[in-house]
């Protein structure tokens, strides 16, 4: 049969699984490898920019360094990377990359003295929207390209 119509099956384990095992051996022999990051983006609640990236690769600040002012909204990520080799050719089989977020969450909706925030996804992508509560107007609005399941605020 041709590879190209064969029917999709479902992977015994999920690719975190796989990656959490990794460096392993399938039955098969294929050799997996893996390997899993953390970024925090934090993002101003009022015009919409991301002001830092901060992982353990350390952290990564727009040009010009802007401050807080104790207003900042969080969105966590973890990304699982996973490739697979062939033991006898050493050759890359196929490699996947897999993006969660982080799983502690506040309500859908962040109250603040004079702005909400809200996110969707549609598809693949993830959308934060911010409105001011007094005139009910877009204040921002942000896609990424990854859906947005957490959003965190520190007061």
């Amino acid at each position: 049969a041709d590879p190209l119509f064969r029917s999709l099956e479902k992977m015994p384990f999920s690719i975190p699984e796989l990656v959490r095992a990794s460096p392993c051996r399938s039955s098969d022999g294929t050799l997996y490898t893996g390997k899993k990051s953390d970024v925090w983006y934090a993002i101003d609640p009022d015009t919409g920019e991301k002001l830092r990236e901060m992982s353990t690769s350390g952290v990564q600040s727009t040009c010009p360094v802007q401050r807080d002012e104790g207003k900042v909204v969080y969105v966590g990520r973890k990304e699982y990377v996973l490739t697979m080799f062939d033991p006898r050719t050493q050759a890359k089989r196929w490699n996947v990359t897999f993006t969660d977020y982080a799983s502690a969450s506040l309500p859908p909706t962040l109250p603040s003295r004079d702005s909400m925030h809200f996110s969707a996804n549609a598809g693949s992508e993830g959308t934060v929207l911010t409105v001011n509560t007094t005139t009910g107007k877009q204040v921002w609005i942000h896609t990424f390209p990854s859906p947005v399941v957490s959003v965190h605020s520190v007061d």
